[in-house]
């Protein structure tokens, strides 16, 4: 039952229970303990290194230990099957995303879990998206009425009723390839917490821009840049999501753009704190030493509902959160 309920920590201490209580079933409760072990390798790649595919491998593994002589219940299988599906869901979720490894930022004590980022910054298109999924879900008569028909798909993001509003009166830019700016902190969060995802940590965004450790000064390597390629060198017009701005991190088809320096990216935070970290830094600061500074990693606080030229943002997908998953009870 502990097992069925994704409780393995609970199914071993029942498992050693039992099995000290009752030596003549120890060879079954030996088979459930293989199960678990194997069930909890299957996490811990999941949350080092993000490899799905050998996560389903390790699953299909504890699954075929279920049809063995002297197989555990039936509902062990059961949850195995969900993890696995779980799974899928998580892959098609992470499509458009770039597996971070898990690392330290500068502090070697605070680890950061791997994670997805997606590999670009929300682009007008995207957000032209969610807006029309938005408005489709959000039926009322009045603004009252409409948040609360999509309340619970926005949990987490400080939305209320006026600033609902103020979200379903958006109108994005023209170039559906050019990063959505002018966003409010809510309404970023909002578009996170739609999909399943997350805005990142400060942590996460330092992790992906400059590697474990902090190896590199920018988020395109060592030295300073005016190449489009590795940066958006306009003060004037913003660049296209997927074009250039290519992380140390790209390599072949795989493709992580835009870091630093084109639009500013919203950082995770309390939705009742009133303001929030934006990374990277926008296409239209003023003087090169701030330029240089927050291509570098240095943090800008602003109000969160401030809505400003050149600050958008990008999402995060954590499998131990995604709601499609069920991660095992720790």
């Amino acid at each position: 039952a502990r097992f069925a309920e994704g409780d393995l920590t609970g199914c071993t201490t029942a498992l050693r229970v039992a099995a000290a209580a009752a030596p003549e079933g120890r060879a079954d409760c030996d088979r459930l303990q293989t199960i678990v072990g194997t069930c909890r390798k299957g996490f811990d790649v999941l949350e080092r290194t993000l490899d799905l595919d050998a996560a389903l491998n390790v699953f299909s593994s504890a699954r075929q230990l279920t049809t063995a002589a002297g197989a555990p219940p039936a509902a062990v299988g059961t949850r195995i099957d969900a993890w696995v599906e779980g799974v899928d869901r998580l892959e098609r979720a992470a499509v458009g995303m770039v597996p971070i490894p898990g690392g330290t930022t500068v502090d070697p004590r605070a680890r950061v879990a791997a994670f997805f980022l997606s590999a670009t910054e929300c682009s007008n298109g995207e957000w032209a998206a969610f807006l029309d999924a938005v408005r489709a879900a959000a039926q009322g008569a009045d603004d009252e009425e409409r948040f609360a028909a999509v309340a619970s798909r926005l949990e987490g993001s400080g939305m209320t009723p006026r600033r609902f509003a103020d979200l379903l009166a958006q109108r994005p830019g023209s170039n559906e390839r050019e990063p959505v700016d002018r966003l409010r902190w809510y309404e970023a969060a909002a578009y996170c917490a739609w999909y399943g995802k997350s805005l990142p940590t400060a942590a996460e965004w330092a992790l992906a821009a400059f590697g474990d450790g902090k190896r590199f000064a920018y988020p395109w390597g060592n030295e300073w840049s005016n190449d489009k390629e590795q940066r958006n060198p306009s003060s004037r017009t913003l660049a296209d999501v997927d074009e250039g701005g290519l992380s140390w991190r790209s390599e072949g088809a795989r493709k992580l753009h835009h870091l630093a320096g084109n639009v500013a990216e919203w950082l995770a935070a309390d939705p009742e704190a009133g303001s929030a970290d934006t990374a990277g830094g926008r296409y239209n600061l003023r003087g090169m030493a701030s330029i240089q500074e927050q291509a570098g990693g240095k943090l800008e606080s602003r109000r969160m509902d401030d809505r400003m030229g050149g600050v958008g943002f990008r999402v995060v997908l954590r499998p131990r959160d995604f709601p499609g998953l069920i991660w095992p009870q720790d």
